[in-house]
């Protein structure tokens, strides 16, 4: 839920278009409209019609008035929409007065508008409509018309059972409108969460793109700069009469010489920026690279099914190129001395796991590691310290993960798996069906 800090009467924008709720009421009055005519002309149950019909098209009336203003697609603040859902919520409460109070079946819609406002307000708005609603219903339960029936001795139901249904109406009214609000607060940070998602991974894929443009631009500019460089320096072999020009010719073949190198270096980026298939090794060093100067030592190791297999070939992803990058970059940050990046190949999968021997996961968020805003550095929830106040990495490198057809698995390790590369802490497992990741021989063009 958003902050609930800020003030009922704030003009903070809320989730609802005003069409929504226009939708909703409309939806409403005709089925309000429709119950009221089955029960007095079909079933026959004595109602104060006028009055009734009064309430309904004061629905109406309020969804005409609405439509006339011509605003129907914007966003409503809190405020405004607390007050078109109280609306609805003291015309439920009248209709039901009118009709038997608590001891109506249909007294359960009385919380309908509670519900909204719990998904779609502000938390203090929700309960604001919620608590009126309780209160309206309390209300409704000791000032009502008897309830609509064909028999004029219908005896009233006993005041503990009205109680009852009050307490109903409360505690049902309250934990579905608690849950509607609590899976809309869900899907709003996994929303927030996913975008954040998408933005890592076009910035991995546009920092691809710019390889690819950087080896296009060397290749392009390499024949040029190569004759501007012969040139400059057949003219500065032949020497000058003015010192001055041979001093200018002399700093062109220095500096044509230096471009050279640069673009050389841009030529041989390509075998890391722009190939789609690497070896798994040099995809493995890729990602650890930029460890290696963390002051920890960070280990990369492939064991294959059989001792002659040769080195698998697979798809050089972004996704896959950040997600690993992230567990090592956790990794190393957690670890006492020591990262191990391990990939086994056997004819059907490719496992690479991440393993450290720092203190491991703690219990208090391995049953919640992998959503967003949960980290590792807090304990519990991300503060804005972590992750750039999100907490995001570890749901990023997942979510990326699995959309390159991963399956990630985490946990921490016994201390008597020593002999087994890195001792004790934790690990994070990335499992592929090898079809999946791994380009076979005859496949690579």
């Amino acid at each position: 839920m958003p902050d609930t800090t800020v003030s009922l009467m704030s003009p903070q924008t809320s989730r609802l278009r005003l069409r929504t709720l226009i939708m909703l009421r409309w939806v409403a009055v005709i089925g309000q409209a429709a119950t009221v005519g089955f029960v007095h002309f079909v079933l026959q149950f004595p109602l104060l019609l006028p009055s009734v019909l009064s309430l309904v098209g004061a629905g109406v009336l309020l969804n005409v008035l609405l439509m006339a203003s011509g605003q129907s697609q914007r966003l409503l603040s809190n405020r405004e929409a607390a007050s078109l859902l109280l609306f609805d919520t003291v015309q439920m409460a009248a209709l039901l007065g009118l009709t038997g109070g608590l001891h109506n079946p249909f007294v359960i819609l009385l919380v309908a508008p509670a519900v909204i406002a719990a998904a779609n307000l502000r938390r203090d708005v929700a309960v604001f409509v919620y608590v009126t609603s309780v209160i309206l219903a309390g209300v409704i339960g000791l000032y009502h018309l008897p309830l609509p029936w064909r028999d004029a001795g219908f005896a009233p139901l006993p005041p503990l059972y009205v109680l009852a249904e009050w307490l109903a109406i409360v505690v049902g009214g309250g934990f579905i409108a608690g849950f509607a609000g609590w899976v809309a607060a869900d899907a709003g940070r996994m929303e927030t969460a996913l975008a954040a998602t998408q933005d890592v991974l076009a910035k991995e894929q546009k920092l691809a793109a710019l390889g690819s443009l950087a080896t296009m631009t060397a290749h392009e500019l390499g024949t040029p700069l190569a004759t501007i460089h012969l040139v400059a320096k057949e003219l500065s072999r032949q020497g000058q009469e003015d010192p001055h020009v041979q001093e200018d010719l002399d700093l062109i073949v220095e500096q044509s010489e230096r471009c050279r190198h640069i673009l050389g270096g841009l030529a041989h980026h390509k075998s890391t920026t722009e190939a789609t298939v690497v070896p798994l090794d040099a995809l493995l060093e890729e990602v650890v690279d930029a460890h290696r100067t963390s002051g920890k030592t960070v280990m990369v190791r492939i064991d294959h099914v059989r001792a002659d297999a040769p080195m698998p070939h697979v798809r050089r992803r972004p996704e896959i190129l950040h997600g690993l990058g992230a567990f090592v970059e956790n990794a190393v940050d957690f670890a006492f001395s020591q990262v191990e990046v391990r990939a086994r190949v056997s004819e059907w999968s490719l496992i690479i796991e991440v393993r450290d021997d720092g203190p491991g996961f703690s219990s208090e968020i391995m049953s919640k590691l992998g959503e967003p805003y949960v980290s590792s550095r807090s304990g519990g929830l991300a503060t804005d310290e972590d992750r750039g106040g999100l907490g995001l990495g570890f749901f990023i490198a997942k979510t990326l993960l699995e959309r390159a057809q991963a399956r990630v698995e985490y946990g921490n390790r016994s201390r008597h798996m020593a002999h087994d590369g890195v001792a004790g802490g934790a690990y994070v497992r990335a499992a592929w069906r090898r079809a999946a990741l791994v380009v076979e021989p005859g496949d690579r063009g």
